[in-house]
């Protein structure tokens, strides 16, 4: 007996970005920020991959030889609108297809002096961020949010001490001028997938 072969084509239009409309070094930016009711988790994860025959002891590999940090956050949507943007997003995101920029949300650095528009170094109070490793992979990208939310991207470059404070150099330059009253907070921004 032959049985046929089917190809199943979609008619659906492809999922169009509507709610992360951000683009930072080219991955969207998951910009809205989570419900603080319960505290955000944080663990570690390996991609292990194990292949057993049923008879032994199990093979077990870690393909990436490294921990992979994992993040959870949780919303709160209101109404159907927030509702259908929140899929498209995650739909947009195709499961773990493509990588998106999530902040930390938390007040990362603080700012101890006024910044000038066209600037690229900001003075931060210290905080651990250079004995810790200072601009490492988690830590090399910040979003700082002005009160006006305005929300300015940037990546460090380097970091020096002066003082009692840091200079982080930033690239590109700030665009903005504004106080140490006018910012909200300095997050870190982490490239991440979903899981």
């Amino acid at each position: 007996a032959a049985f046929p072969d089917y190809m199943a084509i979609s008619s659906d239009p492809p999922i169009e970005n509507t709610m992360l409309t951000t683009q930072f070094r080219g991955w969207p930016v998951f910009d809205f920020e989570p419900d603080w009711v319960e505290a955000p988790k944080m663990r570690y994860d390996r991609t292990f991959v194990e292949l057993s025959n049923g008879k032994g002891f199990p093979i077990r590999s870690d393909e990436a030889s490294r921990a992979f940090t994992v993040l959870e956050r949780q919303w709160v949507l209101n109404g159907r609108a927030d509702h259908i943007n929140f899929i498209r997003s995650i739909q947009y995101l195709r499961g773990r297809a493509r990588p998106v920029w999530v902040p930390t949300y938390n007040d990362d650095l603080t700012l101890t002096s006024n910044v000038a528009s066209g600037t690229r170094v900001i003075a931060v109070t210290p905080n651990g961020y250079m004995p810790l490793g200072g601009a490492r992979d988690d830590r090399r990208f910040i979003m700082i949010e002005t009160a006006d939310g305005d929300r300015m991207l940037r990546e460090v470059t380097s970091l020096s001490s002066i003082g009692s404070d840091y200079l982080l150099t930033l690239t590109p330059a700030l665009t903005k001028t504004f106080s140490i009253n006018q910012v909200s907070r300095i997050s870190f921004l982490i490239l991440c997938r979903l899981n």
